[in-house]
């Protein structure tokens, strides 16, 4: 939340001896210059937009109007870590697992790239907008997996889940997580709300194909 800052997470100790990272928050790349692409971590957001935004480099603005500034963290930043104990970074967020498809180097240049460069063993990440409600479905399914599987396999069964449950099989799961009974609520009512009993909420692909895993 509002602790997870880029200078909070630069200055964790406990950070180059992590195995494990997630980060869910906003992703956004920049085709013109994908050193500046960027995770917004707290504090990022800036409101109004200041006068000179339009040519200083340190702003981006979403589409959602937000404006981010130089707090964010960059994929020159994270370039410079130190990871070497890291088996996997998660990338909960919209577009992280993009590249530059006309680049003329032999690799693809990334945020997935730079956690990879920095020690991670594997990164998981998406390669388009991602909705926040069965995004967070998915991942809880994912690191239940990842008891039994590594992280391709628990990736590519928690998205063949997600495609597949009814509305009915995801209220009896969701009772019987380990979570708070907040957000047991809210995942009830959303379903009922929108969804008819025998209905697979979220075939469609827009909701689990997004995400990939790649390294090891």
């Amino acid at each position: 939340q509002a602790q997870a800052t880029k200078q909070a997470l630069l200055a964790a100790e406990k950070l180059p001896s992590s195995q494990w990272i997630h980060f869910s928050c906003h992703g956004y790349f920049d085709f013109n210059s994908p050193l500046n692409s960027f995770l917004a971590l707290a504090e990022c957001c800036i409101s109004p937009l200041p006068d000179d935004a339009e040519s200083n480099q340190r702003y981006r603005q979403l589409v959602n109007g937000e404006v981010l500034k130089e707090k964010c963290l960059t994929l020159a930043d994270i370039f410079q870590l130190k990871l070497p104990e890291c088996r996997l970074v998660t990338l909960s967020a919209c577009g992280t697992g993009l590249s530059d498809p006309f680049s003329s180097s032999d690799e693809y240049i990334g945020l997935p790239s730079g956690f990879l460069s920095a020690g991670s063993g594997g990164v998981v990440s998406s390669l388009w907008s991602v909705d926040d409600f069965s995004t967070a479905l998915l991942m809880i399914k994912f690191y239940q997996n990842l008891f039994s599987f590594p992280p391709g396999k628990a990736l590519n069964e928690a998205q063949c889940w997600l495609r597949n449950v009814t509305r009915e099989e995801l209220l009896e799961w969701a009772e019987n997580q380990d979570m708070d009974e907040k957000d047991k609520s809210i995942i009830k009512e959303y379903l009922e709300l929108w969804y008819r009993e025998d209905e697979k909420p979220f075939f469609q692909l827009y909701h689990w194909a997004g995400f990939c895993a790649i390294g090891e």
